[in-house]
């Protein structure tokens, strides 16, 4: 059985040098995500689910089978359809609020769907342009390492469907593409379950009703 790591950071340390200090923390730290991203990636491509904190097993089985038919890859001259999960503008008699905090996209997605009562989520996942998750499984951390060690995106942008993302892109950045230019398309994928809320708290699963790969 696989379960998610826990990556709480540990500030002890036996060095009494701060450069040493500082570089011990940075490496043990990378360590814990690589680890981390090692456990998602079993439980996406192996296992296909996770033992829970009271030893049950939640399976992901059916999710995961799910994300061929819930991704999709969006070139920049689509014409948005219903296919897409293109709907008509809200009545106008809806309200917008808008909320600033601390946190990171799958801390306020879950914040959104636990403590402010909302039914769906949509988030933006500023992502590479050429490998799925960017460098998650080597310990990398920026916003899309983040998102794809806590949640099921992989299996999205490993789907078929978003291959053309890819293809598109490393076709822009050879010799006569789009002079070493990303273009707008992007990956679509409307339902990723979040399997963890941040990088230190249990495991949590939520589904994201709606994540936007967008070439950063």
């Amino acid at each position: 059985m696989s379960s998610l790591a826990n990556t709480r950071d540990s500030n002890s340390t036996t060095s009494s040098s701060p450069t040493k200090v500082g570089s011990n923390q940075w490496v043990r730290m990378k360590q814990q995500r690589i680890d981390h991203a090692n456990a998602t990636h079993r439980i996406l491509t192996e296992t296909f689910g996770y033992s829970d904190s009271s030893g049950g097993w939640v399976s992901l089985t059916e999710h995961l089978e799910s994300q061929e038919t819930l991704t999709s890859t969006i070139q920049p001259n689509d014409i948005l359809t219903a296919s897409f999960g293109h709907r008509a503008s809200p009545a106008t008699n809806h309200s917008t609020t808008f909320l600033t905090e601390h946190d990171d996209t799958l801390e306020a997605a879950t914040s959104l769907l636990e403590d402010h009562g909302c039914e769906s989520c949509v988030a933006l996942n500023f992502a590479s342009a050429k490998r799925k998750g960017g460098g998650w499984l080597s310990g990398a951390q920026a916003q899309e390492e983040s998102i794809t060690r806590r949640s099921t995106l992989f299996s999205s942008l490993n789907s078929e469907p978003a291959q053309p993302y890819y293809k598109r892109n490393l076709e822009n950045i050879k010799p006569h593409g789009n002079d070493g230019l990303y273009t707008d398309a992007l990956v679509l994928s409307k339902e990723i379950a979040i399997l963890q809320r941040n990088e230190v708290r249990k495991i949590v699963t939520h589904v994201l009703s709606c994540l936007l790969v967008y070439p950063l």
